[in-house]
């Protein structure tokens, strides 16, 4: 497993809202930085053993496919910041995919990749600014 990639998740409004600044005082603050996480597994499994890792990563598929959301609920330790993690499995060409195998030195392997959002708590963000 590596992490891949992080890009700032720009579907989320990252307008300016006002809020308290200091005390007593409302001001214009910045909203929060939503984070995408790209997360890449892959089965570094060689010749009697490529089965194996073909069995590896397809686990790695099963487990988010059923486990697509993470709350405090199912991951009690989860940021109180962080309301949820979702895992999305996400398509990577082959070209991009062969270029991010090569700068991590390997060369192709079975692999799934994966979008991690996290979904902040407004309530617990706002008594933090």
């Amino acid at each position: 497993m590596v992490l891949a990639n992080m890009r700032s998740e720009t579907s989320i409004s990252g307008l300016p809202q006002s809020g308290p600044v200091e005390a007593g005082r409302v001001g214009v603050v910045a909203p929060p930085l939503y984070v995408d996480l790209f997360v890449l597994f892959y089965a570094n499994f060689a010749d009697r053993n490529y089965i194996e890792g073909l069995t590896m990563i397809s686990r790695v598929i099963a487990f988010f496919q059923q486990n697509p959301v993470f709350t405090r609920d199912n991951l009690p330790d989860l940021d109180p910041v962080i309301d949820k993690l979702r895992f999305e499995f996400t398509n990577l060409d082959l070209g991009s995919l062969n270029h991010l195998m090569g700068n991590l030195g390997v060369k192709y392997l079975p692999s799934a990749y994966y979008k991690v959002s996290m979904i902040r708590s407004k309530a617990i963000w706002d008594s933090v600014r």
